[in-house]
């Protein structure tokens, strides 16, 4: 008997019926994404709904991930870091904490827009990106004095 699963997966690639997926949508209702969940993937577009309130450690890191819009509370430790494809982040007010090394090497990473909610950004956050501009909202209680660490084009850094 024949598979007749129309999934297929190669590596980092995830195939229906031959033809690469590009896009992940996970369903509303989801609350958390776990630690290295999507690790390496090829998936270029991720949608993360609203109900997602944390995302692990590394859960994205070094995938193909072009933009993102965010609203979970907890962006763990490393969690897309090295996601050279990443060009832009939008963290909606839900966004609290943004832990170490988040976004770390992700040097395509130009425009990062941040939320009202966010209290926290820990150490190399941001370590090796592209931004050019940050304007942190009046909701900040900590930045490591890392978070934005060799971000060349930044002005002051």
């Amino acid at each position: 008997m024949e598979n007749s699963n129309p999934l297929t997966l190669d590596g980092a690639n995830l195939y229906l019926d031959g033809e690469a997926v590009s896009e992940l949508i996970i369903p509303e209702g989801v609350t958390s994404i776990g630690n290295y969940a999507f690790c390496g993937t090829s998936f270029k577009s991720v949608t993360i709904p609203d109900s997602v309130a944390s995302i692990g450690h590394a859960a994205f890191s070094g995938s193909a991930i072009e933009r993102l819009v965010l609203n979970a509370a907890l962006i763990d430790d490393s969690a897309f870091s090295n996601c050279t494809s990443l060009t832009s982040v939008t963290f909606k007010d839900g966004v609290r904490y943004i832990n170490d090394s988040a976004f770390e090497n992700c040097t395509a990473l130009s425009s990062v827009t941040f939320g009202n909610g966010l209290l926290y950004v820990g150490d190399e956050a941001f370590r090796h990106t592209a931004v050019k501009n940050i304007t942190l909202p009046a909701s900040l209680r900590s930045i490591e004095s890392t978070a934005f660490y060799s971000c060349e084009s930044l002005p002051g850094v």
